[in-house]
């Protein structure tokens, strides 16, 4: 799967959608070394505004839908919990993150988004910029210890496998994060 036809598409996918949220999607639930909750802890329930949605957490559904069915996957580890909503034969994960001292709350939803040109020049020409960008993903879909396997060239996202722990570790270090409200 990994041929210069997906880099192309994968070059197509990344420039559509780096401005536009989470670009990233899994073949299995994140983390995949966490075991699904049975219950969602209470410093996780209420009711979330996020980004002018309205979100009703309770202790076995996320706005009506059950955890742990067979399109809805939840995981915790510490201040954050991981929500894998699978769609279209891979998971979309969402990560909620508190953080919680004294009468201080912090919440906010963290989301992956991978960007392979941050470090390359915006000075570049179209063509030079097109062809080290064609380059570089044929080099990150060619390495072996790169999760990346696939895109979706329709929705345009990257589909990642095997992700590792220091590698998950990664992307929720470098998440982009979106502020949530607690109504009640």
């Amino acid at each position: 799967m990994k041929t210069s036809t997906i880099s192309t598409l994968f070059f197509i996918a990344i420039l559509s959608s780096s401005c536009f949220g989470p670009n990233v999607r899994f073949i299995e639930s994140q983390p995949e070394s966490l075991e699904e909750l049975t219950s969602i802890p209470e410093k996780f329930q209420g009711t979330f505004v996020i980004d002018k949605d309205t979100i009703e957490v309770t202790d076995r559904t996320i706005s009506g839908d059950t955890i742990n069915s067979n399109t809805l996957v939840v995981k915790g580890w510490g201040n954050y919990l991981f929500v894998n909503s699978l769609e279209n034969g891979v998971y979309k994960l969402g990560c909620a993150k508190v953080v919680n001292a004294l009468n201080y709350e912090e919440l906010s939803l963290e989301y992956f988004l991978i960007d392979p040109w941050k470090d390359m020049s915006d000075d570049l020409p179209k063509e030079e910029f097109e062809t080290a960008a064609k380059e570089k993903l044929n080099q990150m879909i060619a390495d072996e210890n790169n999760p990346i396997v696939g895109i979706d060239s329709i929705e345009r996202y990257l589909i990642l496998d095997n992700v590792s722990i220091n590698q998950f570790q990664s992307l929720l270090n470098h998440a982009e994060s979106e502020q949530v409200t607690r109504i009640k």
